[in-house]
């Protein structure tokens, strides 16, 4: 079938600092091909014009609480700058003020009203409202803004596989990530393949009934797994695992209440726009893979893989030499697409393992240097690059302001709101 492109409709720039002949080294053309939008971004992002995080508060614990955070799995921040946070070492589920001085629990570990016991994430629906998924009570419980428990919703599926997160959109609908790769229908099926990585999609409205669901298959072009099964007369044993910079498709939900995706290689985006297909192209670098950071993940591997099946040989594809030009997508409060660019490595000498490991795998000794990001506006527009301490972790994107955990040498979470140095 014969593309018709119908012409250039429109020629937009990102922010940024002009040269000395007044152009910006990078800018985003948008035209139409087909029924879909493009919008394509040339140029390198020179140091000069990349943005960086400054610490606007820490948050601090109650003095009046002899409890701290243990750790953080999820954050959410609501439109006042409040802060809910899921620690599943406590486990419990905390509030921190807007300006960080204030902490408390909500709630506490149980099965009764507003009680929950293992929780697969948290989100804020756009009426102000907090939901959680209680997976250990296979329900979803509400809260109001203070944490007040509201009511519950029992689940008609049982939480399967990795994956698992909670989003909302701005009709107030809730999308469980169950990792599951089955429809509603076929919840008690058998387990998926572990050599694909499907997902599901379940949606609910906002009184708690379910919508439908939506699986996602991957996407054509993908990396196949390496698995190991053992299957003995006692049962089957399995393990699977991505390959490393592998190519593998990336799912996540924007607030409007589509779908944004892709694969991190080449560097193409698929988001929506007013209804219409949105393609989103990126002019990039590709990052190289040493062959000691290859040959070290590889080896980590097979030892895990040999732990299921003594004999396992190598099944998969070679490990590639250049790594995805992005490694995950997330979508701001304000719809913005955040791409997590792959950096280089840098070596570093590991922890020693514990003495109660007496066999553990070889260790890889290569980390990313930091966090890069890609920032696009919901329709396309590049809006520039932001970079982020290596233990950072981003969870709420909202204009100029990130919220998320930072984490010291001793993996220790400390939960802070970041600002960025420049607007975007």
């Amino acid at each position: 079938m014969k593309t018709h492109r119908v012409g250039v409709l429109l020629l937009v720039v990102a922010c940024g600092t002009v040269d000395a002949n007044d152009r910006l080294p990078y800018s985003t053309v948008t035209d139409t091909v087909g029924d879909t939008v493009v919008a394509r971004t040339t140029g390198i992002v020179p140091d000069s014009l990349v943005r960086r995080l400054t610490i606007e508060w820490r948050a601090e614990v109650d003095p009046n609480d002899t409890a701290s955070i243990g750790d953080v799995s999820d954050l959410e921040a609501a439109a006042d700058g409040r802060v809910y946070v899921w620690d599943p070492a406590t486990p419990a589920l905390w509030i921190v003020d807007d300006a960080g001085t204030a902490l408390r629990r909500v709630g506490r570990r149980g099965s009764g009203p507003g009680e929950y016991q293992r929780v697969n994430g948290i989100a804020i629906r756009h009426d102000g409202r907090l939901v959680m998924w209680d997976e250990g009570n296979t329900r979803v419980n509400v809260y109001d803004h203070d944490g007040a428990f509201i009511t519950s919703s029992t689940l008609p599926f049982s939480y399967c596989c990795p994956g698992a997160s909670v989003m909302t959109d701005t009709q107030n609908r809730v999308w469980l990530r169950s990792g599951m790769g089955l429809s509603l229908d076929k919840a008690k099926s058998k387990a998926p393949d572990p050599g694909r990585d499907l997902q599901a999609w379940f949606r609910y409205d906002s009184s708690g009934t379910v919508i439908d669901s939506i699986v996602m298959q991957p996407l054509p072009g993908d990396h196949p797994r390496v698995v190991a099964v053992n299957q003995s007369r006692t049962g089957t044993s399995m393990s699977a695992t991505t390959i490393p910079f592998g190519t593998r498709s990336m799912f996540t939900v924007s607030p409007a209440g589509h779908m944004v995706f892709g694969q991190g290689r080449p560097y193409v985006v698929y988001s929506e726009l007013d209804g219409k297909p949105l393609r989103i192209e990126r002019e990039s670098r590709a990052v190289p893979v040493s062959d000691d950071e290859r040959s070290q993940n590889r080896a980590a591997i097979e030892f895990n893989m040999r732990r299921v099946v003594p004999t396992w040989t190598w099944n998969g594809p070679e490990i590639p030499t250049e790594k995805l030009y992005y490694t995950s997508l997330a979508v701001g409060g304000d719809g913005r697409i955040w791409v997590s660019l792959s950096v280089e490595s840098e070596e570093y000498e590991p922890d020693p393992p514990p003495a109660s490991q007496p066999n553990p795998p070889p260790p890889i000794r290569f980390r990313p240097k930091e966090r890069r990001y890609d920032v696009f506006e919901r329709d396309g527009r590049y809006l520039g690059q932001v970079v982020a301490p290596r233990l950072f972790g981003a969870y709420v994107m909202k204009g100029d302001s990130i919220w998320g955990v930072l984490r010291d040498e001793n993996d220790v979470p400390t939960v802070v709101k970041m600002r960025l140095d420049k607007p975007l």
